[in-house]
């Protein structure tokens, strides 16, 4: 997903001019969130995520995937493991195996 005026206020103008610098301003919609859906309904079980994610209390969303993605995974999916990867600079990106919880 792009950066978006949502989840990731970081990356907008502060001055809300029409800069070309201004990644919110270039957004397109955001689909993680429906595509995690549509996989779930076609009855989809496991989910790789690679990407930042919200792992702290005091900690942003990344950029990887939307706020909204991000808690209807945890809402609907259990997470099974936990891989670290390599770090570039001010990057906090891991691996996670998610499996679709039992339905009651």
């Amino acid at each position: 997903n792009d950066p978006d005026p949502i989840d990731n206020r970081q990356f907008c103008s502060e001055n809300g001019n029409d800069d070309d610098n201004d990644a919110c301003k270039h957004s397109e919609a955001t689909w993680d969130t429906e595509c995690l859906d549509r996989y779930l309904e076609q009855g989809g079980r496991t989910v790789v995520f690679v990407g930042e994610r919200k792992r702290y209390q005091d900690q942003d969303w990344g950029i990887s995937a939307t706020r909204n993605f991000q808690e209807r995974l945890v809402e609907k999916m259990d997470l099974v493991q936990t891989v670290p990867l390599p770090q570039l600079w001010l990057n906090q990106d891991d691996m996670t195996i998610w499996r679709a919880k039992k339905k009651l």
